[in-house]
């Protein structure tokens, strides 16, 4: 028959505070994860600078000269001019871009632009002149505070939660070593109550201590012939129990 006192975080819950003004200040805090990714798909027109960088520029500007015209079909222009010859298969396709696989000149021309059929000036990098278009544009989503303001406030409530647990884990061990014959004071430092077990096997645990950590020492001759408390068990990360045998 053993006496035991269990605590959780889960326990400790209702004893925790947070204030609409934390919430918030942690939603902003972490906006990012409540945000989608931008996505932009842009075209481009390269001009490589070759053996002769002033002709290449030249044929850049003439080349930006065509794309600025109005009703200026960029795809047939990046065909038919673009040294990249692989996206100009593709009428300068590049896809969906990131940033972090460019270089910062390209990208902060392709990451500029506005509205999907924007083109950008001439743009110089280690590879020539490119001429960015932005073809497809996904803007960032940003989820309401409101959407989120109660998982975030239960989220919040459980870390302080579990700050509360572990800080009591070593009072509960001080109280259980200090009064070693008693589980009073670990009682009275968790708010918890002392339950006792109905006599039972050693093959047939009751539910509420069916645990191997408890299994360990409920039959062990230091607790039965001592009747000292058992050290602090660990049940899981989130739950620890105390236990003497009566």
């Amino acid at each position: 028959k053993l006496s035991y006192v269990t605590i959780s975080a889960a326990d400790l819950i209702t004893n925790e505070v947070v204030t609409e003004e934390d919430v918030l200040a942690n939603y902003e805090e972490n906006l990012p994860a409540y945000q989608t990714l931008e996505e932009r798909r842009i075209s481009h027109i390269l001009i490589e600078f070759g053996d002769d960088e002033s002709a290449a520029t030249a044929t850049a500007e003439e080349v930006l000269a065509l794309v600025q015209v109005a009703e200026a079909d960029f795809a047939k222009i990046a065909s038919e001019r673009s040294t990249d010859t692989i996206s100009a298969e593709v009428g300068g396709d590049l896809d969906f871009i990131s940033r972090g696989d460019w270089s910062e000149s390209f990208e902060d021309a392709a990451f500029g632009l506005k509205e999907v059929g924007d083109s950008s000036g001439l743009v110089q990098t280690e590879f020539g002149y490119h001429i960015i278009k932005l073809t497809e544009l996904t803007p960032i989503i940003t989820t309401p505070f409101a959407e989120v303001q109660e998982e975030l406030t239960q989220r919040l409530l459980r870390d302080k939660a579990m700050g509360s647990f572990f800080g009591l884990q070593e009072q509960i061990a001080s109280a259980a070593f200090e009064q070693p014959d008693s589980l009073q004071r670990v009682s009275e430092i968790t708010n918890r109550p002392i339950i006792d077990t109905a006599f039972f096997e050693k093959t047939n645990y009751p539910a509420s201590v069916n645990y191997p950590q408890v299994e360990n020492v409920a039959f062990s001759s230091e607790l039965v012939e001592s009747g000292l408390n058992s050290d602090v068990l660990k049940i899981t990360d989130e739950k620890i129990m105390v236990t003497r045998v009566i």
